[in-house]
């Protein structure tokens, strides 16, 4: 089961989509933030908060997860290897693990700059505002804007990130099935 892990993870690693699907999220964690921070200063309408709702971790995931699901996954179902695991004497069992152990890095690896961008937009000491359409990292930002930050509250924040980046890979998992 962990040569399998380990073969997904390189592949995965070595796939030209997991780049553009980081640089994807990136720039609409970027593109969060910024309206996040355009909107309390009257800059953009707030009604456009919706628009900037598309872009948060929570619309990206259900999109980008699905996207690497069927590549990642299912693309193995397409290729055989599946069919050859399964043929020299892997059990279904520990494939189906192996694979769920991927998605759940792949995805987590996507959500990679939501959580750093949160992170920095935080220590800025900015205020930032979607209304209440805010979810997620979208979310943290909201409620934390223009606190200052001590070493505990920083602990406490990024056990928070952690616990929000594994309950979107249960939530992205359960709605799979």
């Amino acid at each position: 089961m962990f040569n399998m892990i380990r073969a997904d993870l390189f592949k995965m690693c070595k796939s030209p989509l997991i780049k553009i699907l980081f640089a994807i999220t990136t720039l609409c964690a970027v593109v969060m933030t910024v309206m996040a921070y355009l909107i309390p200063q009257g800059k953009i309408d707030p009604s456009m908060a919706g628009i900037g709702f598309m872009f948060s971790d929570i619309s990206m995931i259900s999109i980008l997860g699905g996207v690497i699901a069927g590549v990642f996954i299912c693309g193995d179902f397409d290729n055989k290897t599946l069919h050859d695991a399964i043929a020299c004497g892997c059990s279904r069992g520990a494939i189906i693990v192996s694979k769920a152990i991927v998605l759940f890095c792949a995805i987590g690896f996507i959500l990679l700059p939501y959580a750093i961008i949160t992170a920095i937009a935080l220590t800025t000491g900015s205020e930032f505002s979607m209304g209440s359409v805010s979810v997620g990292f979208l979310n943290i930002q909201t409620l934390n804007s223009g606190i200052t930050f001590q070493a505990s509250e920083l602990l406490k924040l990024l056990f928070i990130m952690m616990t929000l980046i594994i309950m979107m890979n249960n939530n992205f998992k359960s709605s799979d099935a």
